[in-house]
């Protein structure tokens, strides 16, 4: 694992993450709080870990991501995705029975 990505702000051109990175539930990396403005793309943003982890089969991979105007204030943004993060059991790609989605209580 290098990376994700994670769906923009709707209305706003920059905003603040912050993430947490846990395979089979020990913590591997948190990413400070950073502000991100330049979109690669219209709807998302790739970030790239510290480090790459190596991911054995059935591990399980958390990634808890919290985006904001102002994280300390708790402003949450609207991404073109929706607001309060969505229950993903199934997600269409073309790699099925590779890896499953399920949802995260820390979201």
């Amino acid at each position: 694992m290098t990376g994700f990505q994670f769906y923009v702000p709707k209305e706003e051109n920059e905003c603040e993450v912050k993430y947490t990175i846990t395979i089979n539930d020990k913590v591997v990396e948190e990413g400070p709080t950073k502000t991100y403005k330049d979109w690669e793309d219209t709807y998302f943003k790739t970030i790239f870990l510290e480090d790459t982890y190596h991911v054995k089969a059935n591990s399980k991979i958390n990634i808890l991501m919290k985006m904001a105007k102002n994280l300390e204030n708790g402003s949450y943004l609207n991404s073109y995705y929706g607001t309060d993060g969505n229950e993903y059991i199934t997600i269409p790609n073309e790699h099925m029975g590779l890896f499953t989605v399920s949802y995260g209580t820390d979201c």
